[in-house]
């Protein structure tokens, strides 16, 4: 009978420790679907970053193309350098047109005395007839 009660005990205890593997079976992560349920998580914020990379990257690509580069601005730069040099020439030939306009009012002023004095006296003349 002790034989029985040896085999009895054993098969106790692989039964107990059969329950007792189950129920720590049941504290995995895995097997209670936290596990699961942190990696769906972590998927919805993957996806959240990854949609907020892409909105960064369409940024960055449009204030690249919408900046000026290095040759624009070397371009650019002549543009107004050749601009300026348009403008200076454009200044003296104004100047240049200053001095005939003032040149020929003075002329016109000396023509006006000139005509003044004629007229004066050719009525002196007429008159004194």
């Amino acid at each position: 009978m002790s034989e029985n009660w040896f085999e009895l005990g054993v098969i106790v205890f692989i039964i107990i420790g059969i329950a007792a593997a189950v129920r720590a079976g049941q504290a995995n992560p895995e097997g209670t679907g936290t596990l699961g349920k942190k990696f769906t998580a972590l998927e919805g914020d993957v996806r959240t970053m990854q949609g907020d990379v892409r909105k960064i990257e369409r940024r960055v690509g449009h204030i690249e193309t919408s900046s000026a580069k290095s040759s624009d601005i070397v371009r650019l730069e002549k543009l107004v350098e050749d601009q300026g040099k348009q403008l200076d020439e454009q200044n003296r030939h104004l100047a240049k047109l200053g001095e005939a306009v003032a040149a020929s009012r003075s002329a016109g002023e000396q023509r006006g005395k000139q005509l003044d004095r004629l007229y004066d006296f050719i009525v002196e003349r007429g008159m004194s007839k």
